[in-house]
């Protein structure tokens, strides 16, 4: 995987990579890791990092990242709220409404 190798380098590639994930890390709403998240996430746009995600998913593997940001819940007994959704089994398009 290149991503791996430009991440490793620490090259422009991975800034960029990173700033991306970052981003998508934020329409997700999760406070896991999404390359460390089982589960699928169909209300993401589609794009390179989403299929990566979900091809991992697929074959039950992921990836840990170390300067990857995720949101830090900010009070005892705080959830993510698009995780209690997905838990509660809603359907692509109205996880794309909810989350919007």
């Amino acid at each position: 995987m290149n991503v791996i190798k430009h991440l490793r380098h620490g090259d422009v590639v991975a800034n960029d990579f990173l700033a991306t994930l970052d981003m998508i890390q934020l329409q997700s709403g999760l406070v896991e890791p999404i390359f460390e998240y089982k589960g699928q996430l169909p209300y993401l746009e589609i794009g390179f990092i989403k299929s990566l995600r979900n091809r991992l998913a697929e074959i039950d593997a992921s990836i840990w990242i170390e300067d990857a940001w995720t949101p830090k819940l900010q009070r005892e007994g705080d959830r993510s709220i698009m995780g209690e959704f997905i838990k509660m089994g809603y359907k692509a398009t109205k996880l794309r409404h909810l989350n919007a």
